[in-house]
């Protein structure tokens, strides 16, 4: 019905019955009526297009002035794609994981294929065939093996999971229509550049806030690069930070599904994400207290704590059987090593549990890609602790954190040592970083989980004068009631050319967010509907040279203040998001 409704015409937001819509709408387009001596008739396309509008208007309470500027952007073939998206994911739904979804569907179009050729007779039949016997036999060493069956594999698997170190030599450039890269952030440039050359669109997936390629056993040779040739791949971290360089789109998935509970995930999002990233407290698996810390009066022994280390077996037992899966996270190598020895001689229900892959032990080095419901962290150091000396205190090591300490699903256990006030300094970012985590620690529940809520500022009024009583009390009304995330400026007549926009709001940099007109028709003589007439075509006018316009009436600022309160938070902070992605 929605697909069917004409886009040339305004339509009336208020309707009460089909002959007062009709009058409305035709005083709106500016359409006539038919005369028959005294009579007036309403056109007969009139009553078609305000019926089905009607029809809409009675099962969806919305603008159909909205649908209509959707649908002129709208085509046949964006409909059928919806559709066939639709029926897509009713399949979906069958299954009980994407992952699921995509073996059954990759899996039939292969058994479909094989079937076909083996009907046919064909060439790809007895190719699949010596195939499938050297995949039984799995004597060929994999390069081997995909040099000598690359047609095959071609024509089986349009999807390859691989690592970067595979070297695809019989496939062309541009090959595959997708390259998808994970964990962008730790592959150093020169390992990625032959996948990204076999793709028309590449894709990279990665944290600049989590851990960077190590350079421990490796060593990059640069001096090779001519000066004339010189390009920031030179001193580029990563792939991921040499994408960053170029200037390519990127999209920030904001939104952490990982941690049941907002705590355990608040300090990473304000700490490294600015605030940006979302967390929220599962409504049905949020634990009482997510984060606990234990302070014990340990000792820091060439790298080990040996009372840490026995308070975390300690808790590991404890809760060996509450949680479906456990890391225990040690601030170094050494104390990993104590545990794993103190494990594999006196708990035997621990050392199955890591056999089993219940439990695995790990230090903050190496702990990216794992998770657990619980993790169970060992700090190691105490106050006499040269921390400068240390991972966590190096350059990366802030990165490292970052990681360590958003593992955990449901809860994590703090065994430390050391506070925030006795810590032996160190000069670097990444102790500060350390230092605060010390301190967040000290916070109770309600605090961590608030930590990174934004502060919401008032709109603070800039230059310009008003043009009516009411658009001061407008002003006066946002100026007042308004909170938003990000530093925001008010511009009364806000000069654009041959218009001046009643209000603006800015940003800090005075970037354009979007734009209020108020209509306060008795400030401008009753002019009624002519006025109407003409305040829209500017509007409209306006948003086609770029500029976003939010319009406020007499009626709505008496009757819906909240409504209008709660819409331009959200037009600043989502236009503030925008205009940070982009810039």
């Amino acid at each position: 019905m929605i697909l069917k409704l004409s886009t040339e015409f305004q339509y009336p937001i208020e309707f009460s019955n089909l002959k007062k819509y009709e009058a409305d709408f035709m005083l709106m387009n500016n359409i006539q009526y038919k005369k028959f001596l005294w009579f007036k008739i309403t056109p007969k396309f009139v009553k078609e297009i305000c019926t089905k509008a009607l029809d809409i208007l009675n099962n969806v309470n919305m603008d159909l002035n909205i649908i209509v500027e959707q649908l002129k952007l709208t085509t046949p073939q964006d409909v059928k794609d919806i559709l066939e998206c639709s029926d897509n994911n009713l399949q979906r739904l069958k299954h009980k994981s994407d992952e699921q979804y995509l073996v059954d569907v990759l899996s039939s179009k292969t058994i479909y294929k094989i079937q076909h050729w083996h009907k046919t007779k064909t060439e790809e039949y007895k190719d699949y065939k010596r195939f499938a016997n050297a995949v039984r036999a799995g004597r060929r060493i994999p390069i081997k093996f995909m040099n000598d069956h690359v047609s095959i594999i071609k024509e089986l698997f349009p999807v390859i999971i691989t690592t970067p170190q595979t070297e695809f030599i019989n496939w062309e450039k541009e090959y595959f229509d997708y390259a998808i890269l994970d964990e962008s952030s730790q592959m150093f440039l020169e390992v990625g550049l032959p996948i990204l050359y076999l793709a028309k669109t590449k894709i990279l997936a990665g944290d600049t806030q989590q851990m960077q390629p190590s350079r421990w056993f490796t060593t990059r040779s640069v001096n090779d690069i001519d000066e004339e040739e010189e390009d920031v791949a030179e001193n580029a971290e990563s792939l991921l930070d040499y994408a960053f360089d170029k200037g390519v789109f990127e999209v920030m998935l904001n939104q952490n599904y990982r941690s049941s509970s907002a705590a355990l995930m608040s300090f990473s999002a304000k700490e490294f994400y600015n605030s940006e990233l979302d967390v929220l407290d599962h409504e049905q698996y949020c634990e009482e207290d997510p984060i606990e810390v234990i302070n014990v009066d340990g000792e820091w022994d060439s790298g080990t704590n040996k009372v840490e280390a026995n308070q975390v077996i300690y808790l590991a037992m404890k809760h060996l059987n509450k949680y479906e899966s456990m890391i225990i996270l040690t601030f170094n190598a050494n104390q990993r090593q104590l545990i794993e020895k103190e494990i594999l001689e006196k708990y035997p229900l621990l050392y199955k549990a890591m056999e089993d892959e219940k439990l695995v032990v790990r230090n903050i080095e190496n702990i990216q890609g794992d998770e657990a419901e619980i993790v169970i962290v060992s700090v190691v150091y105490d106050s006499n602790t040269n921390i400068g000396s240390t991972y966590v205190a190096r350059q990366g090591g802030k990165h490292a954190l970052n990681v360590a300490i958003s593992r955990a699903k449901h809860k994590m256990i703090v065994v430390k040592s050391v506070n925030s006030k006795n810590v032996k300094s160190a000069n670097s970012d990444d102790f500060q970083t350390f230092k605060n985590w010390l301190e967040f620690l000290n916070m109770n529940h309600t605090e961590q989980k608030k930590f990174s809520n934004k502060p919401h500022m008032k709109i603070e009024e800039s230059f310009g004068e008003v043009d009516s009583g009411f658009e001061r009390d407008v002003v006066d009304f946002i100026i007042n009631n308004v909170k938003t995330e990000y530093k925001t400026k008010l511009i009364k007549q806000y000069e654009v050319g041959s218009y001046s926009i009643d209000i603006a709001l800015v940003d800090s940099k005075n970037r354009f967010i979007f734009g209020i007109e108020v209509d306060g028709y008795a400030y401008h003589g009753g002019q009624g509907v002519d006025k109407y007439l003409s305040d829209k075509s500017r509007q409209e006018f306006l948003e086609h040279k770029g500029y976003d316009i939010y319009r406020i009436t007499e009626i709505d600022f008496k009757l819906k203040k909240e409504k209008i309160i709660n819409d331009i938070s959200i037009l600043i902070n989502n236009k503030e998001k925008r205009l940070k992605s982009k810039f």
